[in-house]
């Protein structure tokens, strides 16, 4: 009897222990599925540069990045030999000469408050017989580019990896061809550049932009070790538990199954999305609020304050943000005489351009047609008396 009940003990240990050897390896696939470039604590990974090394006047008026996000403001000024650029170098990783992306298939943007404008992605990656690991020698590296628009009414950009490709100039360079030297794999990346730069060779206005990045990040999709794992954890406990209750009868049959209490549920997505909502009312004018602040004050998540947004009101936070601004501007235009830019700082923003878009891409017309509209003029002989409708 003892012996039956020591094996019974060894069963119930080996159910218990294999499928936590089975989530291990699972565990490990998926924490390695996303490389998070940005925000890093890594302060040697990023590098800021301007076109001055080729005698530009391109300058960086203010570059500043935290934990949380990297804040560019900028301004393109044409020369006559180059294109002018200003440029973020991000490395992969400062201490090692390469990094694998082979394993990569899309790129995860999140930029905020970006106003009509074109960035040209580059990841630099070593060539064997052409590139060089040195500081002066980044121009060997082979450059692969990608070309896309910022649009204000976006915060989130996917770029699937095999949308880059490698510019004719490169090759015309180094006297090569992508038949020659093959197609790019993407298996020694050295960095991730986001270059500035005019959209004409011959642009002689000068160009001031300013954009957030809240996130840069590489995904993989999820290996077919990993389903295969899957698939036997669950299959494992659909044999192994009946398997377990079947002997478990068979030994003691008078044994009953313990009363269980019922467990009320409690909805803590709708308690959560309530205080969401709360916060937002009372600071939707903050002009840096976002997912990460409401993060560090509240405890939740951003990436689940980010979905719970979206589940909710089918747009994103940014979107919401500026929905409830807006509403709340009309309101000051209808009931107040501040003035366009008063109102503008009052409900959040910091430029008064942005706000005007804005305002016009939720509202249909501008601010200051809506207080057009909602103010009639009577003249009365030589005076005029204005009444706010």
């Amino acid at each position: 009897m003892k012996k039956r009940k020591f094996l019974h003990r060894i069963h119930l240990l080996c159910l218990l222990i294999l499928p936590l050897c089975l989530l291990i390896p699972l565990f490990m696939d998926i924490v390695y599925q996303t490389l998070i470039l940005f925000p890093t604590s890594d302060k040697k990974k990023i590098e800021p540069v301007t076109d001055s090394m080729w005698n530009g006047t391109s300058t960086l008026k203010n570059f500043v990045y935290n934990p949380e996000k990297m804040y560019i403001h900028y301004t393109l000024k044409p020369h006559s030999r180059k294109y002018p650029h200003v440029f973020i170098i991000i490395r992969f990783d400062h201490k090692k000469p390469s990094f694998d992306l082979s394993q990569y298939k899309y790129i995860t943007l999140r930029i905020a408050e970006a106003h009509s404008q074109k960035i040209t992605l580059f990841i630099k990656t070593f060539e064997q017989g052409i590139s060089k690991f040195s500081h002066q020698s980044a121009a060997t590296l082979r450059h692969d580019e990608k070309v896309f628009s910022l649009s204000p009414s976006l915060d989130e950009y996917k770029i699937n990896l095999r949308e880059f490709v490698t510019p004719q100039w490169w090759y015309n360079n180094f006297h090569t061809s992508e038949k020659q030297i093959g197609q790019e794999l993407f298996n020694k990346a050295v960095s991730f550049d986001l270059h500035f730069i005019h959209p004409e060779e011959n642009t002689v206005k000068d160009e001031s932009k300013t954009l957030t990045i809240e996130e840069i990040s590489f995904h993989k999709p999820v290996s077919l070790v990993s389903f295969i794992l899957a698939g036997v954890f669950i299959l494992y406990y659909c044999l192994g538990i009946p398997w377990f209750k079947i002997n478990r009868k068979k030994r003691n049959k008078k044994m009953l199954l313990p009363y269980v209490k019922h467990l009320d549920y409690i909805n803590y997505r709708d308690k959560e999305l309530s205080r969401i909502k709360e916060y937002i009312d009372k600071h939707f004018d903050d002009p840096d609020i976002s997912t990460k602040k409401l993060q560090r004050k509240m405890g939740i998540p951003s990436v689940k304050i980010f979905n719970l947004i979206k589940d909710e009101y089918k747009c994103s936070f940014k979107q919401l943000i500026n929905t409830i601004r807006v509403q709340k501007a009309k309101s000051l235009i209808k009931d107040s005489d501040l003035r366009i830019i008063e109102i503008s700082y009052k409900i959040g923003f910091n430029d008064s351009t942005y706000f005007n878009k804005i305002f016009k891409q939720i509202a249909g017309i501008t601010p200051t047609e809506l207080r057009d509209k909602n103010t009639s003029v009577i003249r009365t002989g030589k005076k005029i008396k204005v009444t706010r409708v």
